[in-house]
This record gives structure tokens, C-alpha cells and sequence, in this order.
């Protein structure tokens, strides 16, 4: 059967070619934005690309209306209405199942409905002339003669069954003398035509192929115009002007088909029918190989299940934002609700409501993760299973934690801290500054040297990037959850690397281990008590940057 239909389609296309050549125009275009170009390319050239460079509005939306279609006939191949999809870019399709093959024409214009005598609805019944030898001969190439003849590649004498469709957006009028309305209701593809139809009137008259010689259906097709008219169907689709509506449907029934049981909180959206569309141009402007041009269930279900991962992933995403933020509001509200009545509220209340916002912010626009954020605040790493181990009430106060001293260290620098790009520790930068605060939290309260031996372990096994990037900034590490009543003061630590890795910036011929990475260390349960106490401070910015000169060792100068 699959040899049978190769066969098929390979005299189709050719014999396409030679009675349909396509314009000029639309040659023009598929070669400079579609042939031989991927499918993100060819995505991108529909989507970037101005009329004045596609030669036209109507040639952009009418390639873009054909894939939808195509799209459409995909979905009712994978509810086993059909055993392939066919694609041609003489805007047509060919679909099949067992001996059923039934061709479809696309077309589409800006309008709405036009006059059946209008041009391009004329392009259905009307012929041209094609001068011989000084003499004009009627040529069969009117849209429904086009359709009709590729009954010669399927006979039904063969055992095939065809069908024949004009897809088109817009609706045909009738004037009074011609009216196709017939056409329009043949959804089965079998009514009887009446002897004074007028589609069957004008397409019966005499006609000839390019040679001059007369043409037949009958001896072409073995059957006869009217027995052809029957199985044609003339089907108005959404119009251009509702092309939205159209995404919508494609996109409702592939969700249907892609998410069965995954219930209704994931779902395709139109960017991903724009990948569909990229991979279905790659396939079909290459004409050389006939079995890229035959769309399979096999072929798109690899295609379907690429685009449920996609889309299950950026369900997660969602889920996880969602969460973030409800659990980012629940902990605003909460610090909002420990600087209540206190003297310096109102100007702390601004900036905790302003943090929020830039979290909110991190967290919408993908670049935050707040599981990812309780990994490093906890390990250093996002290479644990840290986040699912911790209780609700433990998150809570860790944040309520985190983001007070965030508040405070906002508060003296009188400058907006934001997280830095490293991959360790959690850390806060100001802009252009060589410095910034990390954050470590332990686990259960321990003494300070539990949390040097943390910290010399979290940065030993850093990449060699982050490394080098903590070795070259003034790096502070508040420690948070300790129970060291000695610890009281800002600590310097140095931190060597247990590898011996050689950097061409080190002079002398240091390796990178023999270069520490200093930090210092400062205690966050006291910073935590210093700035619930300057809330109440006449000149808060200042009492808390005397407290936190006061953690200075004298020996840190």
C-alpha cells in the first residue's frame, strides 16, 4: 500500500507541476523565507517578516491559512479519521485512509464573502484560453478542474474511492447565473446533481490540454464531470478576519488530544501551533523526497509529544511562580506585620512593599526560583532535595529571616540590593559595587565553626567559575540559625580550595589553591536584633550603621 501511494503521489506532483506551475510571486517568496530553511527560521520569517517584504499581505496569510488547515485534517488523522496528511505548496493537501484519498485546495483573501464572478472566486469555474498556432483553445485549469483531474491518479476502476474539497475562507455569492450554494451542503460527498446545475453546465463544455488535443474527463479519469461533481464539496472555513477564533479551535482539540488525562491546568497555546507550522514548511518545500511531504500519525505523534513536554514543563513553571508568590506574600506580610507601630514604620513599610514587588518581578519573569533560592540559602547548591524536606512553618521563618536582613542591609546602603548572578551561595550586590552579602543558614542551630566548616565545604566544591568570582569581590557571609553566644563580632575566614588548578591571572606561579578566598563572616541573629531595635531610632539608617561598625573586630583593619 505505502509503494502504491509513493507511486501516486510522485505522478501527482509532477503532473501538478505541469498543469498548475506556480506564480512567480509565490515562488519568489517560498525560496527566500522557506525553502531549505529550518522550521525555527521559517517560524521566525512568518511571524518578523512586513508585507512589503513577501510580496504581499495575501500571499503571508494564505500560506499561514493553509497550515491551519493542514493542522485541522492532522487533528482528524490522529482520531483515526485518516491514515496520512499530504502537503504541497500549491495550496493543497491530500489526505487518505485505506482506498479513501480525498483532495483539498486552500484558498483565502482578505474579504469576507465575494461575488462568484469576483476575482479570485472566479478562479473556481472559470477557464482560460491558450493560443496554438494562432488559434485559442479552452484550457482546464479552473480550481474544480484541477481537483477533479486527480481522480486520473486513484480510478475508481482501481478500487479507489476520491473526494474532492475547495477549503476556503471566504463565501462564494451566487448571481443568477451562477450559483454553487449546491456545493456547499455535499458534506458527505454524494449528492446527486441536478441536470441544470450550473457548475456542471460551464464545466462541461469542450476543452483541451496544451497541446491543443481535446481533453476528457472520461478518458482521463473514467468517469464522467457529473459522476466527479458529486464527491466535490465546497467548504467556507473561518474567514482570515477570525483567524484567531481558528488558532483557538486547533489549539482547544490538540489540548484535548495531547492532555488526555492531565486535566484542564496545561495546555498549547498559538506559539506552539507556530512550531507545528515550522516543522510542517521544513517538511514540505523539499519536493525531492516524497516521504518528507507525507505526514504520518507516527511522525506527528514525536512531534505532539516534544510539545507536551514543553508545555508540562511550562505548566510546572506556573505552578511554581504561583506558589512562590503566594508564599513571598505570606512572608511580606508577616515582617509588615513585626514593624507595625513602630516609628520608623511608614519609611520601612515603603521599601518592604517595594522589595515585594522586585520579587514578584524575579519570580514572573522566570528568573527566579524560590526552591532554588532555599537550596543555596541552605546547602549552597541547588544540587539537593533540600526544598521538600522543609516544613511550611520552616520556609517561613527562613524567609521572614532572609528577607528582614535584605530589608536592613537596604536600609544602610540606602540603595536597592539585587540577587547576584553566581551559582553558590545566595547573594545580594548593589550595582557596580565590588561587594555583596551572602546568606548561609544552618540546618538546626550549631556553633560558628559548624558553619565555617559549611561554608569551606559549599565553596570548595564550587565550580572554578564561582571561584575565581568570590575570589575577586569583597564577600560577606551572613550566618543565620546559630546558637554560638561567642559569636558576636564580624569574622574574617579564609577558604582554600582543594584543588591545585593553575590561572594564568595568578603571578608568581600561585595555583589557586594556595590563594584564599576570604570572606567575613557576620552574625545575622545580632543584625536581626540590631534592626528590630532601630525601628524605634530617631535616625534609623544611622543607628544601624553604627551597630554594624561595632561588629568590626579591631583585628579584621
Amino acid at each position: 500500500m505505502a509503494h502504491t501511494l509513493k507511486n501516486i503521489f510522485d505522478e501527482y506532483i509532477a503532473k501538478r507541476n505541469n498543469i498548475n506551475p506556480i506564480d512567480p510571486e509565490r515562488e519568489k517568496v517560498i525560496n527566500q523565507y522557506f525553502r531549505n530553511k529550518k522550521g525555527e527560521e521559517i517560524v521566525q520569517n512568518l511571524i518578523t517578516a512586513e508585507v512589503s517584504e513577501t510580496g504581499g499581505l495575501t500571499a503571508l496569510s494564505g500560506f499561514y491559512y493553509q497550515f491551519l488547515v493542514t493542522i485541522e485534517y492532522i487533528i482528524e488523522m490522529l482520531e483515526n479519521k485518516w491514515d496520512f496528511v499530504i502537503m504541497e505548496y500549491h495550496d493543497d493537501i491530500v489526505v487518505g485512509k485505506d482506498k479513501k484519498i480525498r483532495f483539498i485546495q486552500v484558498k483565502s483573501s482578505q474579504k469576507i464573502k465575494l461575488d462568484v464572478t469576483e476575482s479570485p472566486a472566479s478562479g473556481l469555474y472559470r477557464r482560460s484560453d491558450k493560443e496554438i498556432n494562432k488559434q485559442k483553445f479552452r484550457q482546464a485549469n479552473s480550481w474544480v478542474d484541477k481537483l477533479l483531474l486527480n481522480a486520473a491518479l486513484a480510478k475508481k476502476s482501481d478500487g479507489y474511492e476520491t473526494e474532492f474539497q475547495l477549503y476556503s475562507s471566504y463565501h462564494f455569492l451566487r448571481t443568477s447565473n451562477y450559483n454553487f450554494d449546491f456545493y456547499t451542503d455535499n458534506k458527505i460527498f454524494n449528492k446527486e446533481i441536478p441536470v441544470d446545475d450550473h457548475l456542471l453546465k460551464v464545466l462541461s463544455k469542450q476543452i483541451f490540454n496544451d497541446k491543443g488535443q481535446e481533453l476528457s474527463f472520461v478518458n482521463e479519469c473514467e468517469e464522467n464531470i457529473e459522476e466527479l461533481l458529486k464527491r466535490f464539496y465546497l467548504h467556507t472555513g473561518l474567514s482570515l478576519q477570525e483567524i484567531d477564533k481558528f488558532q483557538d479551535h486547533l489549539c482547544m482539540n490538540l489540548n484535548r488530544i495531547i492532555f488526555k488525562g492531565y486535566g484542564e491546568n496545561v495546555s498549547i497555546g498559538v506559539s506552539d501551533l507556530y512550531y507545528i507550522i515550522g516543522y510542517l514548511f521544513e517538511e514540505c518545500t523539499d519536493k525531492s523526497n516524497i516521504e518528507r511531504l507525507v505526514i504520518t500519525k507516527d511522525k506527528i505523534v514525536k512531534l505532539l509529544e516534544n510539545l507536551r513536554k514543553k508545555a508540562l514543563y511550562q505548566a510546572s513553571i506556573i505552578v511554581n511562580q504561583h506558589e512562590s508568590i503566594t508564599l513571598i506574600n505570606r512572608v511580606i506580610d508577616e515582617i509588615l506585620t513585626n514593624v507595625k507601630g513602630s516609628r520608623n514604620s511608614e519609611s520601612i513599610n515603603r521599601l518592604i512593599y517595594q522589595y515585594r514587588d522586585y520579587l514578584e518581578s524575579w519570580v514572573s519573569n522566570g528568573n527566579g526560583d524560590i526552591k532554588n533560592l532555599f537550596e543555596r540559602l541552605f546547602d549552597g547548591t541547588t544540587k539537593t532535595q533540600r526544598y521538600s524536606k522543609l516544613t511550611t512553618n520552616i520556609k517561613e521563618n527562613s524567609l521572614v529571616e532572609l528577607f528582614t536582613l535584605i530589608i536592613m542591609l537596604t536600609v544602610i546602603k540606602n540603595q536597592n540590593m539585587k540577587f547576584a548572578e553566581n551559582e553558590s551561595l545566595v547573594t545580594k550586590k548593589i550595582e557596580g559595587m565590588k561587594e555583596i552579602y551572602a546568606f548561609l543558614r544552618l540546618e538546626a542551630p550549631k556553633k560558628k565553626p559548624v558553619a565555617i566548616e559549611k561554608l569551606n565545604v559549599i565553596i570548595k566544591n564550587a565550580s572554578l567559575k564561582e571561584q575565581l568570582y568570590l575570589m575577586g569581590i569583597d564577600l560577606n557571609v551572613i550566618i543565620q540559625n546559630y546558637n554560638d553566644r561567642r559569636f558576636n563580632n564580624i569574622e574574617p575566614v579564609n577558604i582554600y580550595v582543594k584543588d591545585s588548578i593553575h590561572v594564568e591571572e595568578l603571578e608568581d606561579d600561585q595555583k589557586l589553591n594556595e590563594v584564599p578566598i576570604t570572606a567575613k563572616l557576620l552574625p545575622g541573629n545580632i543584625m536581626k536584633d540590631d534592626f528590630y531595635d532601630a525601628l524605634d531610632e530617631e535616625d534609623i539608617e544611622k543607628y544601624l550603621i553604627e551597630m554594624l561598625e561595632e561588629l568590626v573586630e579591631e583585628d579584621i583593619e
